[in-house]
């Protein structure tokens, strides 16, 4: 076993994870949320889009920040 993903509805995101969506990331909106469990615990995983810029950012239970990630946009005009 290495992890576990699964969706999340948004009102079941800890408040401290919201906190930090809020704070860092308001003006994105939430594509996607999921929670990934591994042996070394629990992150809570978003896809966010602000216009054309998509990212995906990884938040621990307390609210850090573990990781943000640039996704790739396909570009419509090919």
């Amino acid at each position: 076993w290495k992890e576990t993903e699964y969706k999340i509805d948004p009102a079941d995101i800890p408040a401290t994870v919201k906190a930090t969506l809020n704070e860092d990331f308001g003006n994105y909106t939430v594509e996607i949320s999921e929670v990934t469990e591994t042996k070394d615990g629990k992150a809570f995983e978003f896809d966010l889009k602000k216009g054309k810029e998509e990212s995906s950012v990884s938040i621990d239970i307390n609210g850090t920040v573990l990781g943000k990630e640039q996704m790739e946009t396909e570009d419509e005009d090919d």
